[in-house]
């Protein structure tokens, strides 16, 4: 996937019962070399409505990677109280600059967000953003879209959706973060069905002014966002070990029916078909290992809930300590020589600093040891091809198609949509080649 894109994955529910509160903890990375102002996070449910007091940022762990457990805490809703007011946003406003008007949490539908962002203008077939059926690890985005598409969407009087929050902060480049926050779980469609996962892209957010007046006394402000680094952003799942027992949201109150049905009436709420299932299980603990008593919040997890040992991994495969301990695929570099120590990636690829995989499995660049070096390296690939160009053994055509697309691509952990479209509305500022329409019979 390169290290343009973000990483990122769900840690933990604390309930994954239908409709009822949750707490979340996601792990995530962002891009190596693309610092930015904001993370963008949407629910992947079209029942999800998230609002400033349905979704509620706890707690904000920065650092750490697989095999290094120092990470220190930027945000704790017990002793800072809100996001909004917290050193965290403060620092990413900018201090008291001119960004510190810009909100710390926004919540809001797709729509908000990415109409902001002249990219996704252009890169549609039929429709808006269609062009997302799948993230930029190739992961499809499943019911993404059909927020903007759903009753209460576009073209619309009715509200749209809320299943989007931005979080702006003082984000680091290519670090690790593990946020929890306050959800509620969307009402269930049916019995049972998979657990709502998320979508995450890095963001720039920017105050914009435009003057509605000649003399400057009327103006509007108002918030851009633009998606940095790969545009597909980054579907989040949970973890493999957690899937047994949080992959899928579940009816509690049909779970409790099925077993007692005197315990349900049509007024009976989630929460006391839950204490009915614990009740249950107080009483018979031989049920932990079953269906529906060893789903949380009946049996409460953590995160070394879920810990592998050194015998759980594979011959391709270390332990890192992270949760307890994880099995982290080494492919394809080589796996330590004791088991548990760091995998040895290959020269020219990064260590990932979350994840199931410890090794990235694309090369950074031309003969680029690291993204320190990728710069030098292009360089030099790029003056061999523009050699080839002056002795005409490349045309104009095949450079305009084929070498501007490659050269973004290689230069993606430095270089994203948002630098080039910026310097081609510099460069075109400065050459205007002809400023009649594109359509013009004159031209």
């Amino acid at each position: 996937m390169g290290l343009s894109a973000i990483l990122c994955r769900v840690l933990l529910f604390t309930s994954s019962v239908f409709h009822t509160p949750n707490e979340v903890t996601l792990e995530f990375a962002t891009p190596e070399a693309l610092p930015t102002n904001s993370v963008l996070l949407c629910a992947n449910d079209s029942n999800v409505r998230w609002g400033p007091s349905s979704f509620t940022p706890l707690s904000l762990l920065e650092g750490g990677a697989l095999f290094d457990g120092i990470e220190r805490s930027v945000f704790n809703a017990s002793t800072e109280g809100s996001w909004e007011d917290s050193d965290f946003v403060f620092r990413g406003r900018g201090g008291s600059g001119k960004s510190a008007q810009l909100e710390g949490l926004v919540t809001g539908g797709l729509a908000d967000v990415l109409s902001t962002d002249p990219y996704y203008a252009t890169s549609f077939v039929n429709q808006r953003y269609d062009d997302l059926q799948r993230d930029s690890q190739g992961r499809s985005t499943g019911d993404l879209l059909g927020f903007e598409y759903a009753e209460g969407g576009q073209g619309s009087d009715a509200p749209g959706p809320s299943n989007c929050a931005v979080l702006t902060g003082a984000w680091k480049q290519g670090t690790r973060y593990q946020l929890s926050f306050n959800m509620t779980n969307p009402p269930g469609r049916s019995q049972r069905g998979p657990a709502t996962s998320f979508w995450m892209a890095p963001v720039d957010s920017e105050l914009v002014t435009t003057r509605l007046s000649t003399d400057g006394s009327l103006v509007a402000r108002d918030t851009a966002f633009t998606v940095r680094g790969n545009k597909q952003g980054c579907m989040c799942f949970v973890r493999e070990q957690a899937q047994p027992v949080l992959a899928e949201f579940w009816d509690a109150c049909a779970a409790l029916s099925a077993r007692d049905p005197s315990q349900v009436t049509s007024s009976t709420t989630a929460a006391e078909c839950v204490r009915g299932l614990q009740r249950d299980l107080a009483a018979n603990p031989a049920l932990s290992n079953t269906f529906p008593f060893d789903r949380p919040p009946v049996t409460t997890y953590q995160l070394d809930s879920f810990a592998q040992a050194a015998s759980d991994c594979g011959p391709r495969s270390t332990l890192a300590p992270r949760f307890g301990g994880e099995c982290v695929s080494c492919s394809p570099g080589k796996r330590g020589e004791d088991g548990t120590s760091p995998c040895q990636c290959q020269p020219g690829t990064t260590s990932r600093l979350i994840g199931p995989r410890m090794c990235d499995a694309r090369s950074i660049g031309p003969a680029a040891a690291g993204v320190e070096d990728l710069p030098a390296a292009l360089c030099a690939a790029y003056t061999e091809h523009q050699e080839r160009w002056k002795q005409r053994r490349v045309s104009d055509n095949v450079v305009a198609r084929v070498y501007l697309k490659a050269f973004a691509a290689s230069a993606a952990p430095i270089i994203d949509q948002a630098h080039i479209r910026s310097a081609n509305a510099t460069f075109f500022d400065n050459y205007v080649f002809d400023d009649r329409r594109s359509g013009s019979p004159t031209r």
